[in-house]
């Protein structure tokens, strides 16, 4: 699986998937219509192409055998608005990866310690929290659940210098200690 940041013309490609999956995956979780158009207006490929060019989003796409197959999307203060993965490729791990990637993009490029979303529907959340998030507080009766996860950076060893002269010693103490188990070895059972 590749997961990279989408070019503009994979944009229209991520809006249809993202819409596909709400159809047929999330629709009927929404009473209310204002959730409903809301997203549908949100998730236009023109719209997601206009937040995209003024930087007010980065998208992200999982490719299996060249094909997106998953795509996210993430504002630059590290609020993640879009996760959708395809039916066929659910439960293998590209929501995860996905969300690994926005979280080291946050921690890495944006300089974030946390990432935030809004679990909607709220059902949604239990998959979030097996992928680091925890609840925040939110509004009474919210119809989605807010959540945050710490932004991954990279860890950094430093690379330590080792005087010659202590790896020579430690190199030669240890022939020893071998030579001395060995010659008491032979010692022990030629006697």
């Amino acid at each position: 699986m590749e997961i990279r940041l989408l070019n503009r013309e994979e944009i229209p490609k991520a809006a249809e998937i993202a819409n596909g999956v709400f159809q047929y995956c999330l629709r009927s979780s929404f009473a209310d219509d204002a959730s409903v158009r809301f997203f549908v207006d949100y998730a236009k490929p023109e719209k997601l192409l206009e937040m995209n060019d003024c930087g007010q989003l980065q998208l992200w796409g999982a490719f299996e055998q060249q094909q997106m197959v998953a795509m996210s999307a993430m504002q630059p203060e590290g609020h993640i608005t879009m996760l959708y993965v395809l039916p066929l490729f659910q439960r293998r791990n590209c929501g995860k990866v996905l969300l690994k990637v926005m979280r080291q993009y946050a921690g890495q490029q944006l300089g974030h310690k946390k990432v935030t979303l809004n679990a909607m529907p709220v059902w949604t959340a239990s998959y979030f929290a097996k992928n680091g998030f925890k609840q925040m507080e939110q509004p009474m009766n919210a119809p989605f659940m807010a959540m945050q996860a710490k932004a991954l950076c990279p860890v950094v060893y430093e690379k330590k210098k080792i005087p010659a002269g202590w790896m020579l010693g430690t190199s030669l103490g240890g022939l020893a200690a071998c030579a001395a188990l060995a010659i008491g070895f032979m010692i022990y059972y030629f006697q």
